[in-house]
């Protein structure tokens, strides 16, 4: 079985994980969705990879090129 992929590459609005998710899975087909959404046996590697994810944060485009060590001793602003 083959699956086809998509090489299409733009800027996303992104709220939080769920609903990225969700705008994926109406996009891919189910089985390829089921492939790379489930786990296996104890799902150790999905647990980290979704914990992996959720170490990243979501930088607006308005602080792009910023010096984000000054920007944060100054601003408040979490890394």
């Amino acid at each position: 079985m083959t699956y086809h992929t998509s090489d299409a590459e733009h800027p996303i609005d992104v709220l939080n994980l769920a609903s990225l998710e969700g705008r994926v899975k109406e996009r891919m087909e189910a089985g390829a969705f089921g492939y790379i959404r489930g786990g296996s046996e104890d799902e150790w590697t999905m647990a980290e990879n979704t914990s992996a994810f959720n170490q990243k944060k979501i930088m607006p485009v308005f602080y792009k090129g910023l010096n984000m060590l000054i920007c944060t001793q100054n601003c408040g602003i979490l890394i």
